[in-house]
């Protein structure tokens, strides 16, 4: 296969888990090639078993409430 280390990868899921388990490979491949991985999740964690501990995982790391 090419060489990636010239490419940037972006991954956007709607859960912390979907990239992992729907492209895990491609982006393990691409990665081991030298592509430049950003994986973006996005979810405000609302829907998560433990909601408390997500909102306030989330309003420390990134500043949102």
């Amino acid at each position: 296969m090419r060489d990636m280390r010239d490419k940037r990868v972006l991954v956007i899921t709607p859960h912390p888990d979907d990239a992992e388990s729907g492209a895990g490979g491609t982006i393990a491949k691409w990665s081991s090639l030298g592509a430049d991985i950003v994986l973006v999740v996005c979810t405000n964690g609302d829907k998560a078993g433990t909601i408390g501990i997500c909102k306030s995982a989330r309003a420390d790391q990134c500043g949102v409430s």
